[in-house]
């Protein structure tokens, strides 16, 4: 686990709707990094419009696919309730560069609701189990790397990990153990948040950490 004292764990949005810009709720992965690709080189400009789309057509979808499957990542995830925003995503470099998308919306209620979603849902159910379904508040750092870390598939779909970030430790666990195949899957998680500037960093640590206990693992078996 990454050193919290690194870290603000107590850190909270003040609100999810006020500090939502026009990207947030972009699905597709592959358009969300060119973006960001494109704003740090200061080419935004040229980009055509349907990049910043928050869903694509299926024609657009279909045509992206036969290029790479990876053009995938992200496109089917279910559409938005009113008010809902994705306040963090775990993205696999995985074929389809799958996508596990942390939502919150308000309600009547007056409660922060949450779900995770992913391109896999079936009549929009969630296939996460997870803790807490409702705020009052905007999660903490703390707070949301716990509902990350604690998240589990539900009985039907259980892989046997528990925690959004965990398929990389089950791809090791399948393909491995060797020195190539944990560089191959040394960046194969990526977390990222437009609400939490941190939560990225959090889990480079922690995937470094990771890294290193397998190195040392390895170490240990010659």
């Amino acid at each position: 686990m990454p050193n919290k004292s690194e870290y603000n764990l107590e850190f909270r949005p003040e609100s999810y709707w006020d500090q939502a810009t026009g990207f947030t709720n972009i699905k597709g992965e592959v358009r969300r990094r060119v973006i960001e690709i494109a704003f740090a080189e200061g080419e935004i400009d040229i980009l055509p419009p349907f990049i910043f789309s928050d869903e694509i057509p299926d024609e657009e979808r279909a045509k992206a696919s036969r290029f790479h499957p990876m053009f995938m990542g992200g496109e089917y995830l279910p559409g938005y309730r009113d008010t809902e925003l994705e306040i963090a995503r775990v993205s696999l470099e995985s074929i389809m560069w799958d996508v596990m998308s942390v939502r919150a919306w308000m309600e009547e209620d007056g409660l922060i609701h949450y779900q995770i979603a992913d391109e896999y849902m079936e009549d929009g159910k969630s296939r996460y189990i997870f803790e807490p379904k409702t705020s009052e508040l905007p999660l903490t750092l703390g707070e949301l790397i716990t509902m990350i870390d604690t998240a589990d598939l539900t009985e039907e779909h259980n892989i046997g990990y528990t925690g959004l970030t965990s398929w990389r430790e089950k791809n090791y666990d399948a393909i491995g153990p060797g020195k190539e195949e944990l560089d191959s899957l040394a960046d194969f998680v990526k977390v990222s948040s437009d609400f939490y500037p941190y939560l990225g960093l959090w889990y480079l640590d922690e995937a470094f950490e990771w890294y290193m206990a397998c190195i040392r693992e390895l170490k240990g078996d010659e």
